[in-house]
């Protein structure tokens, strides 16, 4: 019950504060073939001020300089697009991503979930398997947004203690609330 509990007052915390909200109907927003060829799985997505990151489940599907890239689109192009002012399919920024040895230290590693962004901070989860199940860890990084990279510490990779076991799925999604990293699956 004390799980629960905790599980259920994280929820009313989290979303306190939340009124009605009018329904909209989903908006395709086309990236260039390039980003969207060879099955790219994006997992998750941040704001990093004025630009959405892209967080592939695989950053090594799109090859850059140390393994793999993020990317990241700016709001105004966006909002461009929604505006019907350029529906040209966007051609995101390719972010340099250093996994920093974490793919080698995760047992399992079956690809990243999910991203939050705080300033030049970045955190993201991580799925692995283990037997029948799945296991989930967390790791930071810092981001250099003018030159473009982003940059994991694999002395801050953590092992999330699950309060269940997960068949499929481990934390796929990560929120910043109150500085405190919540994670749900």
């Amino acid at each position: 019950m004390r799980i629960l509990t905790a599980v259920l007052s994280a929820f009313f915390f989290l979303f306190s504060g939340c009124g009605p909200v009018s329904e909209h109907r989903p908006v395709e927003i086309l990236l260039a073939d390039e980003f969207t060829a060879g099955e790219p799985e994006y997992s998750g997505m941040a704001w990093a001020g004025q630009n959405l990151v892209l967080l592939p489940q695989f950053p090594d599907r799109f090859p850059g300089d140390e393994g793999g890239n993020l990317l990241s689109v700016p709001k105004k192009r966006i909002e461009d697009y929604l505006d019907g002012n350029n529906t040209n399919p966007i051609v995101p920024r390719k972010i340099t991503f250093d996994d920093g040895g974490v793919l080698e230290a995760v047992p399992g590693f079956e690809g990243f979930e999910a991203v939050v962004v705080d300033g030049n901070s970045v955190y993201l989860t991580i799925e692995a398997k283990e037997g029948e199940g799945r296991r989930g860890y967390i790791v930071s990084g810092s981001a250099d947004w003018v030159r473009g990279r982003v940059s994991l510490t694999s002395s801050s990779l953590k092992q999330i203690q699950s309060e269940a076991f997960m068949f499929q799925m481990s934390f796929e999604t990560l929120v910043l609330w109150n500085d405190l990293l919540v994670t749900i699956y």
